[in-house]
């Protein structure tokens, strides 16, 4: 009776579904935590008064998480990362990368030196030059997240990469649309800011 869709599905699909008389509700935006949010409640509304008030709760501990994240993370200095990816693409701005940045104690590079918004090429010659403190992968082990890079041009010539400072968190964690990626904004700011959370 309900089919969830998103802007990037295939719009002939979720019309021929609409065609058949099942609801149909596209999600449009994904970039941020509020973003997360009103789609939480947009799904919820759909399901009645009993999901509306469990998507409160998930809402407000998401909040009281962020909040903790963020005291742990106050007055530190930002590491400069970069997450980058064989699909000859790089997060910048108005991502869900950026945001994950925004909440984990990071300065996207992509974003700040390199001007990018949304998913771009990356500028392979400036790229050298960047100041890259940490590289931010998803995989189960350095090895692992590396091996990708080995021969894929700028990234055997950059530092951070030959000298295997990696930020490893888990696939999920990089591009989650939903609350969930606060999973994120905690693993993250666990591998940039260890001391953070010695306490």
């Amino acid at each position: 009776t309900l089919v969830l869709g998103a802007d990037f599905s295939r719009v002939e699909l979720l019309q021929q579904v609409e065609n058949a008389g099942v609801r149909v509700i596209r999600f449009t935006r994904y970039e941020t935590l509020e973003d997360a949010y009103a789609n939480l409640r947009l799904l919820a509304r759909e399901l009645g008064p009993r999901a509306e008030r469990k998507a409160e709760r998930i809402i407000a501990a998401s909040g009281t998480r962020v909040a903790e994240l963020q005291r742990r993370l106050a007055g530190r200095e930002l590491v400069r990362v970069i997450a980058p990816s064989t699909y000859g693409v790089i997060g910048g701005a108005e991502t869900t990368f950026q945001d994950l940045c925004d909440h984990a104690g990071a300065e996207n590079l992509a974003s700040t030196l390199g001007g990018l918004v949304g998913h771009e090429a990356p500028p392979i010659e400036q790229m050298l030059n960047w100041p890259i403190e940490k590289v931010v992968l998803a995989a189960t082990s350095v090895e692992q997240a590396l091996r990708p890079y080995e021969k894929l041009p700028p990234y055997p010539f950059i530092d951070a990469i030959k000298q295997r400072r990696v930020a490893l968190i888990k696939p999920y964690m990089l591009s989650s649309v939903s609350h969930h990626r606060i999973d994120g904004y905690e693993a993250l700011a666990r591998a940039l800011h260890p001391e953070a959370f010695t306490e």
